[in-house]
């Protein structure tokens, strides 16, 4: 797909603002009617994108939703320029902010724990381990 250039999204947007219809936007940029859609279009378009931004600006504060809508508008944008590293960067950051990646933490923390037990023992003990044996405990512990 042929790459879309800011001047033409921003003449979409103040098009579509003015009131233009998808017809007389597309004639005028030489865009599809779907890439007009996509720009323009309620939920996750453009300009929706636009009156989150001025939202966000007059209450000074952002939400994680509007960071997520934010991001999803970027992934959009990438799909449409044909850029699929963009998208999957975009989709790690959702992923990221969502808490999949909380395993990695999980692991970590019992990683620490283990450690904390390990550090404790006695040398004959983390010997044994290592010979394979099983060591039980002390009920210190």
């Amino acid at each position: 797909m042929k790459s879309i250039s800011v001047r033409q999204i921003e003449t979409v947007l103040e098009a579509h603002v003015n009131g233009q219809g998808p017809a007389a936007i597309a004639k005028e940029t030489g865009l599809p009617h779907k890439v007009i859609g996509q720009i323009t279009g309620k939920g996750r378009g453009l300009a929706h994108e636009v009156e989150v931004k001025k939202a966000i600006v007059q209450r000074g504060v952002i939400s994680k939703e509007e960071v997520l809508s934010g991001v999803l508008q970027a992934i959009d944008l990438a799909k449409l320029k044909g850029e699929p590293a963009v998208m999957i960067q975009g989709w790690a950051r959702i992923a990221k902010m969502l808490g999949y990646d909380a395993p990695d933490q999980l692991v970590s923390l019992t990683a620490k724990i283990h450690s904390n037990k390990l550090s404790g023992m006695s040398n004959a003990d983390l010997e044994r381990i290592i010979e394979g044996e099983i060591v039980q405990e002390s009920p210190s512990s």
